[in-house]
């Protein structure tokens, strides 16, 4: 193998092997998503397929929320700072704009299921 020197680097000699890149022990991977340090990583796989995804989890919990603002009418009250007003509108908006997303793609997905 040619040695490769560059300036303050020192020897630098390395093998490059594209299967190491996509071999991981018993297993072929193009592609590892990393979604973060878990202190019990089978328990939370075992929620995530058996319960939930992240993306059904939060919008159960936006669902929610979303009763609660409106059934004590958090926004009308007039007892909130124009900051925590603004931070429930935006989640609201938001809510709004999801169920306008999915409301489009099922019904894309009804039209394809008729054609």
């Amino acid at each position: 193998m040619p040695q490769v020197r560059f300036p303050l680097g020192g020897d630098v000699s390395q093998v490059i092997n594209p299967w190491t890149f996509i071999m991981q022990g018993n297993q072929f991977n193009l592609l590892t998503v990393n979604l973060g340090y878990s202190v019990d990583p089978d328990l939370e796989r075992e929620i995530i397929e058996g319960v939930g995804s992240y993306g059904r989890q939060i919008g159960r919990i936006t669902d929610a929320l979303e009763v609660l603002i409106n059934h004590f009418r958090l926004i009308e009250q007039g007892e909130l700072k124009d900051a925590d007003k603004d931070a429930l509108l935006l989640l609201l908006q938001q809510a709004a704009e999801v169920r306008s997303v999915k409301k489009g793609i099922r019904a894309s997905a009804a039209r394809r299921a008729r054609a």
